[in-house]
């Protein structure tokens, strides 16, 4: 790749150094030493802070907030030997245009890209396993991503991406986590491999796709119910659903819900403050019950647990607070901390509860 000749290359030890130096500015309360914090990183700062940089071969990694705040990058050459890119190392470079990641890239760290308010293209390459929590946010010129063969995007990710208007997630994701796309307000085009895999229910809000979506029941992948948005008091989930994301029907105003058969897996948080929420069966196929899947369900009075379900895991019914029978606990082998807690069976049941 060319690039131009007085371009500073950026050793690995200058790398840390502007790393550490960034840090020891925003944590020390040493008054006397700040100052020379300040001096030395702003030397370095006045070195580097130009049109284009390059990465100095053999680095692997660029740590946290090595480039936060440079603000007259335009283009940064990477190294072949790059595996991860730390936290909030490019964030808030507003003038960066181009970046082109070498194949070898594996993950890219929470809020690493965030506020590159120029950036418009984004190619990940073949090799990419995982995007940080919102390592794009607010990235507001993006208009097209290449997601390549990336398995995890985190929470957050292209939060407020607003000139987004079009996403194919690839055959190889894993997981699409909350809020990952929300706010994008443009985003008209989702297109969803048919597999099964963990997405989000809160994804995309705040988006023209799911503000418009024809049902009341967003689906996608091979058959998973990602969210609910109607308002009846009994729902009836469609037969042929999978399974339920995370965050399906949180804080949804329903009072009786039908799962079919055909489920074997229920989100974390899948009801969520669904405070209204009286009777709802689960099905034989479900094995697990995860964390705070009925969280301040605080109308629920009993549950049935078929011989199928064997955990309970980490607040799965915490402040269930009319919560006054559990069928079925006799089958669980094991209980998430305060799993229970906060309810009436827990009273009576204290060898269910753990702190």
């Amino acid at each position: 790749m060319t690039y131009p000749e007085d371009a500073p290359v950026v050793t690995a030890e200058r790398l840390e150094d502007l790393s550490t130096l960034y840090g020891l500015i925003t944590q020390t309360y040493n008054k006397k030493l700040l100052p020379l914090f300040e001096l030395r990183y702003n030397d370095l700062k006045s070195e580097f802070d130009c049109e284009c940089i390059v990465i100095s071969g053999g680095v692997e990694n660029i740590p946290a907030n090595t480039f936060r705040g440079f603000e007259n990058i335009k283009e940064v050459i990477l190294p072949k030997s790059l595996k991860t890119i730390g936290n909030y190392a490019f964030s808030s470079c507003t003038s960066l245009e181009r970046i082109s990641f070498p194949e070898g890239l594996k993950k890219i760290g929470t809020y690493s890209f965030a506020n590159c308010v120029s950036l418009e293209k984004l190619t990940l390459p073949e090799n990419i396993e995982e995007i940080g929590g919102a390592a794009f946010a607010w990235c507001n010129k993006l208009k097209e991503i290449d997601f390549a063969s990336v398995k995890v995007i985190n929470a957050k990710a292209f939060f407020e991406c607003f000139a987004l208007q079009s996403i194919t997630f690839p055959e190889s994701i894993e997981l699409v986590d909350c809020d990952s796309f929300a706010g994008c307000k443009a985003l008209t085009e989702i297109n969803i491999p048919k597999k099964e895999f963990n997405i989000d229910g809160s994804f995309a809000n705040g988006t023209p796709w799911l503000e418009n979506y024809p049902d009341d029941f967003v689906i996608g992948g091979d058959n998973i119910l990602i969210a609910y948005k109607g308002s009846a008091d009994e729902v009836f989930i469609p037969d042929g659903i999978k399974s339920i994301s995370c965050c399906a029907f949180e804080d949804a105003r329903v009072r009786k819900v039908h799962i079919p058969d055909t489920v074997h897996d229920i989100g974390m948080a899948a009801f969520y403050f669904c405070s209204e929420l009286e009777e709802i069966n689960i099905p034989p196929l479900v094995t697990v019950i995860r964390e705070g899947t009925f969280y301040k369900c605080r109308s629920l009075k009993e549950i049935v647990l078929p011989p199928s379900v064997t955990e309970v895991k980490f607040r799965a019914f915490r402040h269930c607070s009319s919560l006054e029978n559990v069928v079925g606990a006799e089958n669980l082998k094991k209980v998430g901390s305060v799993a229970f807690t906060y309810s009436p069976w827990a009273d009576k049941h204290p060898e269910y509860e753990k702190e």
